[in-house]
């Protein structure tokens, strides 16, 4: 009863009354500031692992060779880069044929790619469709800081039609042009012989001509018949 009796007298007190609420609302207070600094902390983390480089890839055949694609689809650098390819499967009884970049470090950064040839493909008529995979342990640093992030993955070879392998096609059109250059020289020597004309392949001005086949063999035929 005195307990009571003594909450009712604090409750009756304006002082005391105050005294609570105050001290209510600086709980409150204090408890949003700490959800708050919470989700601060969290979303920086987040934001900050967003920029973090992300390598994605993939594995192509191009004239029967297979090759694996790296591309940085991240928004920060990745520097010292290294792949170890360690067992290629599924692909007839064709080995790992590495090309040398694999034993190289190197960087990439937002959206660079790259490609290294991974093996000669074992596909063939007696093997049938194959679909080759490979296990990889990859490791790079995240550029402008020491944190070095490494794991390994499987990448399996997926018939995609809609996607080439960058490849150095060099094509020679002087030949195309020289054979372009032979048809309009043989065009006007034509034009010439029919209209009685003399123009250059060069000429432009479209001169009209006084005769034509047409009137020639009218002429003709009005000769023969007279």
């Amino acid at each position: 009863m005195i307990k009571g009796i003594n909450l009712i007298e604090i409750l009756n007190n304006n002082t005391g009354l105050s005294i609570i609420v105050a001290s209510i609302s600086t709980l409150i207070s204090a408890i949003a500031v700490v959800i708050a600094l919470f989700y601060n902390a969290r979303t920086q983390k987040q934001y900050k692992k967003s920029l973090e480089p992300q390598l994605s890839m993939r594995l192509d055949k191009y004239d029967n060779k297979l090759y694996l694609l790296v591309q940085n689809t991240g928004r920060t650098a990745a520097e010292n880069i290294t792949i170890a390819v360690k067992s290629l499967e599924n692909n007839g009884a064709n080995d790992l044929m590495l090309d040398a970049l694999f034993s190289q470090e190197y960087e990439l950064y937002p959206n660079e790619t790259i490609q290294a040839m991974v093996a000669i493909s074992g596909e063939n008529i007696a093997t049938g469709t194959l679909y080759p995979k490979i296990t990889i342990n990859v490791s790079y640093y995240i550029y402008g800081t020491k944190t070095k992030v490494q794991y390994t993955r499987t990448i399996t070879f997926s018939k995609v039609y809609d996607t080439k392998v960058l490849a150095d096609v060099n094509m020679d059109l002087k030949d195309v042009e020289s054979s372009l250059k032979a048809t309009a020289r043989a065009t006007v020597r034509t034009a010439n012989y029919l209209d009685g004309n003399q123009v250059s392949t060069f000429d432009e001005l479209n001169a009209i001509s006084d005769s034509s086949l047409a009137k020639d063999l009218y002429s003709t035929s009005k000769l023969i018949h007279s």
